[in-house]
């Protein structure tokens, strides 16, 4: 056996001469404890990562989430008498013979319906009499003035067949000058069926003819706000 110099021994040598183990055994050694050491770190800086990734991931998700989903449109509604529209601040449309919501109530629209209505010189009448009949009614009308009319208090008033014509075609209209803000009333199915049929038969009757019978709606408002797209009077 050959005897080492006592100077080329380190401080680990007296350990390494004791092990058994020796060449391919000792590097398996130092690597298990590598891998000892290594995974409970790797596996401390994997979770902390995690954690620390949630909160952003759930963050940036619910920002997304909020970009992509839309807000809940905003409704407001004019109530059921013209005490409560006036105190919701909704203003009464003579086109539309209807209380809507100052979000949804596009003035320049109305000012040309009061326009046309002085220049086609529409009648509205009241019925006093107690005739049963719709032609009986019809026959004992007594006159109302625009500015009672404009007060939004008129059910049960009656106007001519060329008004209402024209009612029709504001409503069209309207599609074409808004992009928000529409009213329950401007949706409905069954009024804009009902107003195609008259608006492709002008002359189904006289303008003149008194046969239109006029009860006041108290709309709902659905959007943020109208957006006109054009201010041109065309009337």
């Amino acid at each position: 056996m050959t005897t080492v110099p006592q100077a080329e021994y380190d401080e680990d040598e007296p350990f390494l001469a004791e092990s058994p183990y020796t060449g391919k055994e000792r590097k398996h050694t130092r690597l298990e404890s590598v891998k000892r050491f290594l995974g409970p770190f790797l596996i401390g800086v994997i979770a902390s990562s995690i954690l620390w990734a949630v909160p952003l991931i759930i963050n940036r998700t619910s920002a997304v989430t909020n970009a992509i989903a839309p807000a809940a449109p905003v409704i407001t509604s004019c109530g059921v008498s013209p005490d409560e529209a006036r105190a919701r601040g909704c203003h009464f449309q003579l086109w539309s013979y209807s209380w809507v919501p100052h979000n949804c109530f596009d003035v320049d629209l109305h000012d040309d319906f009061i326009k046309l209505h002085d220049k086609e010189d529409w009648k509205y009448y009241r019925n006093n009499s107690s005739e049963i009949t719709e032609a009986a009614k019809i026959s004992s009308l007594e006159e109302v003035s625009l500015d009672q009319v404009l007060l939004g208090e008129g059910d049960g008033l009656y106007s001519t067949w060329g008004q209402h014509y024209w009612h029709c075609a504001f409503y069209l209209r309207r599609f074409f000058r808004a992009t928000g803000g529409i009213t329950n009333r401007d949706r409905d199915a069954h009024h804009s069926v009902h107003c195609q049929a008259w608006l492709a038969d002008p002359f189904a009757h006289d303008w003149g003819t008194v046969n239109i019978h006029l009860e006041v709606g108290y709309h709902e408002c659905e959007g943020d706000g109208l957006r006109v797209l054009d201010r041109e009077h065309v009337v």
